[in-house]
């Protein structure tokens, strides 16, 4: 139980100390936003680079790791959809409800989590999932709307590539392709830029960390007592399990690699959820709520699941 409490302890303290930062206005919100931004396009994708640039890919393609996560992307997928009929919602609030129900904060905390846990020995996971992740859910959401919202003159070619440049300008994805491209050339770095892009991975984590406390202060439950709940039910204990139970009986994978599956499930919705129903406003208050809910409860599910795992 020691061991788990050091690896989370300072995850979620520095989550906490930048929510505090600002409910109390210690910092305002532009702290927020240039620190999210340093985060995301600067520390964040140094410290893939670093990672996927030195680590060692395996041979042969790890499809049973990517078709686990699918699957149960799939399932959680299903469920939400089903919630949004059953609560009376539009069709257009299912993508939304998807979003929320299978878009976990892989990047802000599910990184750090894996680290402090495996240590750099789930670098290689790490990224195989991150490069994966996003753009299979934003398309997926996409074609979604697009489908049940039936905007005319909108062709799948323009939905494609309107995502193609959304991909195209999101710094993970292009970090972690550049750093296994890099790795792959077996060349090195000159040591000064090496040691800079160093430097500004060590810088990832706590700015990662600190910038999503001090964003989950501008949400709040709104009175979403029942589409919120059952979104993190489905994020947080129905995609863990189904990946668990596929990497770890299915597929057999190595320990490491089940670890860092299973967190990376485990982890809570994260703001692209509320980015895409913002953009659609479609069930904004529901996804706002469940990164709230799910951020709170996974201080209490996410150690389990690590104390469950070593």
């Amino acid at each position: 139980m020691h061991q788990v409490v050091t690896i989370v302890a300072p995850v979620f303290a520095f989550m906490v100390m930048g929510w505090l930062a600002a409910r109390s206005r210690f910092l305002d919100a532009s702290v927020e936003k240039g620190l999210s931004a340093f985060a995301l396009w600067v520390a964040v994708p140094a410290l893939l680079f670093r990672l996927t640039s030195e680590a060692e890919l395996p041979d042969i393609a790890p499809w049973g790791y990517w078709l686990a996560f699918l699957a149960s992307g799939v399932a959680s997928w299903i469920g939400a959809v089903f919630l949004a009929r059953l609560l009376g919602r539009p069709p257009s609030t299912g993508p939304a409800f998807a979003m929320g129900a299978t878009f976990g904060n892989t990047v802000m905390l599910g990184i750090p989590l894996c680290l402090n846990t495996f240590g750099e020995e789930a670098a290689v996971p790490i990224a195989l999932l991150t490069a994966v992740h996003a753009p299979i859910l934003w398309l997926a959401s996409t074609v979604h709307y697009e489908w049940v919202s039936a905007e005319p003159g909108k062709s799948f070619g323009r939905v494609a590539r309107e995502l193609a440049i959304v991909l195209a300008k999101n710094p993970v994805v292009m970090a972690i392709l550049a750093g296994t491209a890099w790795g792959r050339l077996d060349i090195g770095l000159n040591p000064v830029i090496a040691d800079i892009i160093t430097q500004l991975g060590q810088a990832a984590i706590p700015a990662a960390l600190f910038a999503l406390g001090m964003s989950l202060a501008a949400y709040s439950i709104k009175r979403e007592l029942r589409a919120a709940p059952a979104l993190t039910l489905l994020k947080m204990a129905l995609m863990p399990a189904i990946v668990w139970l596929l990497v770890a009986h299915v597929f057999v994978l190595p320990p490491v690699w089940v670890g860092t599956a299973v967190i990376m499930a485990a982890t809570p919705t994260g703001m692209n959820a509320y980015l895409f129903a913002a953009k659609y406003d479609v069930g904004v208050a529901s996804v706002s709520s469940t990164v709230v809910l799910s951020t709170a409860v996974s201080v209490l599910v996410i150690p389990a699941i690590i104390l469950l795992l070593t």
